[in-house]
C-alpha cells in the first residue's frame, strides 16, 4: 500500500508543477493576479512535502524488511555449509541434527516471505480510493475485519431504480434502461436491468421495488450518490391499452371477487 501511495503523490507532484508551470507562464504574461501563483506555488510545495514524506515511509520498511530477510539468508548458508562439511564425514546422529537445523530455518524463512506478503495491501477491485486523509491512518493498528478504506469502481456504475409496485410487473431483467442525472440535463446514459430486489419498500405513500442496472462508466462523469430520472423500455404497447391499463388493474384488484 505504501508503494501505492508513494506512486499517487509522485503523480500528484507531476500534476501540481505541471499547473505551476502554467500558472507561472500566465502570471508573465500577467493574465492571472499574484496570489494565484502563490497558492499553486504552495500546492506544488505541499505535493512535494508528501511525496518525501512516503518515499521515506517506504524506504524504512523496505530497509527492515530486506535486513530482517538478508539476516535469515545468512543463517540459511552458514547452516548449509556446516551441513556440508559434516556430510563429508560425520557421524549420523551429527548429520541428523544439522539436517533438522536447516529444515527449521528453511521454515522460518518461508513464514517471513510469507509475513513479507501479508505487509502488502491489495484491493479485490480495481478503482479509486475513496477515503479522505488516508495518510493520517499511517501507524494506527486495526482488528481483523477493520476497514482500511473504501476503494471505488469508476468504470462501472450501479444505477438503483425505485418502481411503484404495480408497475413492476412490466419490467424484466434485460431491459434498456435510459437515465438523466441532473449534473448532466443534455447527457442521456444507457444501461440494462440487472436484478429486482425482491422485497417492496415503504416510499412516501406507495410501495416500491428497486430494480437496478449497470452501465459503463469509462470518462468517470458519473459519481457515487448522484441522482436523476430513468426509464425502463418495457416494450410497445397500444394506446388505449396505456390510457385504462391502470382503471383495470384497479378494478381487477378490488373486485376480483365479482369478476368472472
Amino acid at each position: 500500500m505504501l508503494r501505492d501511495t508513494a506512486a499517487k503523490k509522485q503523480a500528484q507532484l507531476q500534476n501540481a508543477q505541471t499547473v505551476l508551470e502554467r500558472a507561472t507562464a500566465l502570471y508573465s504574461s500577467g493574465l492571472i493576479a499574484k496570489n494565484e501563483l502563490d497558492s499553486d506555488q504552495t500546492a506544488y510545495e505541499v505535493a512535494q512535502k508528501e511525496l518525501a514524506e512516503a518515499q521515506g515511509q517506504l524506504q524504512v520498511l523496505d530497509e527492515r524488511t530486506a535486513a530482517a530477510h538478508d539476516i535469515k539468508v545468512k543463517e540459511l548458508a552458514q547452516t548449509q555449509s556446516d551441513l556440508d562439511v559434516l556430510l563429508a564425514g560425520s557421524r549420523k546422529e551429527s548429520i541428523e541434527a544439522e539436517e533438522a537445523g536447516v529444515t527449521e530455518l528453511e521454515d522460518k524463512l518461508r513464514i517471513l516471505g510469507e509475513q513479507l506478503e501479508q505487509l502488502k495491501i491489495r484491493s479485490p477491485i480495481d478503482g479509486q480510493v475513496t477515503t479522505p486523509y488516508l495518510k493520517n491512518k499511517i501507524g494506527a493498528y486495526f482488528d481483523k475485519g477493520d476497514q482500511f478504506c473504501e476503494i471505488a469502481d469508476t468504470k462501472h456504475v450501479i444505477v438503483d431504480m425505485p418502481i411503484p409496485e404495480k408497475e413492476i410487473g412490466d419490467v424484466l431483467p434485460g431491459y434498456p434502461l435510459v437515465l438523466k442525472v441532473r449534473t448532466y440535463p443534455n447527457r442521456v446514459f444507457q444501461a440494462l436491468v440487472k436484478t429486482i430486489s425482491p422485497v417492496a419498500l415503504e416510499a412516501e405513500q406507495e410501495r416500491t421495488v428497486v430494480v437496478r442496472g449497470e452501465l459503463m462508466n469509462e470518462d468517470g462523469a458519473l459519481k457515487s450518490g448522484m441522482t436523476g430520472v430513468g426509464k425502463i423500455l418495457c416494450g410497445r404497447r397500444l394506446i388505449v391499452e396505456l390510457a385504462t391499463r391502470r382503471l383495470i388493474r384497479w378494478l381487477r384488484t378490488e373486485f376480483w371477487e365479482y369478476l368472472p
